[in-house]
Parts: structure tokens; sequence; C-alpha cells
């Protein structure tokens, strides 16, 4: 079996005072030593919601335990909105 395809990593930002946020990708792909591509099960499904932080999924083909991959999705949270008027203030202070 092969990995033909495997997501990269991701990084996604909330929107504004979100804490979770839902994050897509394209599946990942494995192919058969006969060249079927083969079905693909992950840990979490795309579209899933993560919280703040890291998360690992792990990909594997159906009925093939041994072999797959990894990436990880990354939610940042946003910095709430006083904050950058508050930073733009003092530079503009500062200047």
């Amino acid at each position: 079996m092969d990995v033909r395809r495997c997501p990269a990593d991701v990084t996604v930002q909330t929107d504004g005072p979100a804490r979770r946020r839902a994050v897509n990708w394209l599946e990942p792909e494995f192919v058969g030593r006969d060249g079927a591509v083969l079905e693909s099960r992950c840990t979490k499904v795309s579209g899933s919601e993560f919280a703040l932080g890291a998360t690992k999924v792990d990909c594997f083909a159906a009925g093939m335990a041994a072999a797959g991959c990894s990436f990880v999705i990354t939610v940042v949270g946003t910095p709430p909105a006083y904050a950058y008027s508050l930073i733009h203030s003092f530079v503009e202070y500062a200047q």
C-alpha cells in the first residue's frame, strides 16, 4: 500500500470571540498493490470543529491499520478588537 496524498498541517484562526473552528481538508488517498484506491478513515472527519491548540489527526486505509499518515490542525485565537485599538493607539502615541 502507498500513500498517494496526505493533507499538510493546517493552521487556522478563529472568527471573533469563537474558541472553536471547523476545518476542511482534502481526504488522504491510499493505493493498494493492485493500483486500486482504498477507502480512508481518519480520527476526525473533514469539517469537524477543533478547539484552540494543536490536534493530531491520524488517517489510515480501511482494513490496513499498520499504514497511514498524520497531520496537525492548529487553531489560534483572534485577539479581541479592543486589543487592536490599544496597540494602534500606543503606536500613534509613540510616534
